[in-house]
């Protein structure tokens, strides 16, 4: 009889941890199953989920606008880097805070709300500002670097880091009405600073001045958490070697491709052979120029143009979409972009080239 109870209590034992334990298991399928089901993610993107690394920086309006989203998708470890706190003018644009966070540090309130949301140590939060000095060991770990920084000098860094460690980068800038999203060192060769390779001399790059609509800022957080989540998982196709332009007053999305301007190694003949043809060299311009053949327009900022004119006609390169149609569509001359790299004329003639003949002036 001691021995039949013995045996009982340790199959009811077994019986008991065994069904613990397919609880425990079942648990974050419960959770995450909506995405499981689907058939290009599956169980295996959502390990890899929980397996990423995900380092952001700013958590501002981009920042606390991301975060809920990886968070709730099952990123497994997200490093929050940001040393403001909250501000009254803050709340209409980030929805994450609330008038009980003002004066507190927005890093630790989101950390705080994640935690506590799900159970579980998700966000390290880092009260500071990015120290110029340092490589962020983090990094060393990460499986994707997100950029929610609101000024060119943090942008530029994190550019610069992200080539440094060979890590994904997710990069979005906001202004006014419009939106900026693109994702660098994901299978590409170009960087941020092949893209804007002049330092603007406003230390803002969201046109505070002018104001921030304040549902674009969840509009273009939701489609970098977007972003983040696809890399990690290793699914679909992402932003890469494409900077997307967003405009919420318009309700208009424009995708510029820079990433094959020119050929890379390996590019085909007949690539190369395009390639050669859009350049066009001092020489030839400028007998096109004396021959009333060709129109030049210069493709920098507005206040790059006003410092150093390369041409009297200046479309700035991120307008380029909005006004071609209306005013190159019936240019009959030559149309030759120019800039002080020829990078952004480069990626100006092979965004516009898709729809008319154009070309851009080499060095």
């Amino acid at each position: 009889m001691q021995s039949l109870n013995l045996n009982l209590n340790l199959n009811l034992n077994l019986n008991l941890n065994l069904n613990l334990n397919l609880n425990l298991n079942l648990k974050p399928m419960e959770q995450y199953k909506r995405q499981i089901l689907l058939p290009e993610f599956g169980l295996q993107g959502q390990e890899r989920l929980q397996c990423a690394q995900v380092v952001v920086v700013g958590a501002g309006g981009l920042g606390s606008a991301i975060l809920p989203y990886i968070a709730a998708a099952g990123i497994g470890k997200i490093i929050l880097l940001d040393g403001d706190t909250v501000e009254l003018s803050n709340l209409a644009r980030q929805a994450s805070f609330g008038l009980a966070d003002i004066g507190k540090f927005k890093a630790q309130v989101l950390a705080e709300q994640i935690n506590t949301r799900y159970q579980k140590d998700i966000v390290q939060p880092i009260c500071a500002y990015m120290d110029g000095d340092s490589d962020m060991p983090w990094l060393q770990t990460a499986t994707v670097l997100v950029d929610g920084t609101d000024n060119f000098g943090s942008k530029y860094r994190l550019a610069a880091l992200a080539q440094q460690w060979q890590l994904p980068l997710v990069m979005g800038a906001l202004g006014a009405w419009e939106a900026q999203l693109a994702v660098f060192n994901y299978h590409t060769q170009k960087q941020y600073s092949d893209i804007f390779p002049e330092a603007s001399d406003q230390g803002s790059c969201s046109n505070g001045g002018d104001g921030v609509w304040s549902p674009l800022v969840a509009v273009t957080g939701a489609l970098m958490a977007n972003e983040v989540l696809k890399i990690c998982a290793r699914i679909g196709k992402t932003f890469a070697g494409k900077l997307l332009l967003y405009n919420a007053f318009e309700n208009s999305y424009r995708s510029l491709q820079f990433d094959t301007a020119m050929p890379e190694e390996g590019a085909t003949e007949q690539q190369q052979v395009e390639a050669v043809a859009a350049a066009v060299d001092t020489e030839r311009l400028n007998q096109w120029l004396q021959r009333g053949q060709a129109v030049c327009i210069d493709v920098q900022e507005i206040y790059a143009h006003a410092e150093q004119p390369l041409s009297t006609w200046n479309i700035p390169l991120y307008d380029l979409p909005k006004v071609w149609r209306e005013q190159l569509y019936h240019e009959k001359r030559h149309i030759v972009f120019v800039c002080p790299t020829a990078k952004r004329s480069r990626i100006a003639c092979t965004w516009l080239k898709a729809f008319m003949p154009c070309f851009y002036h080499v060095l």
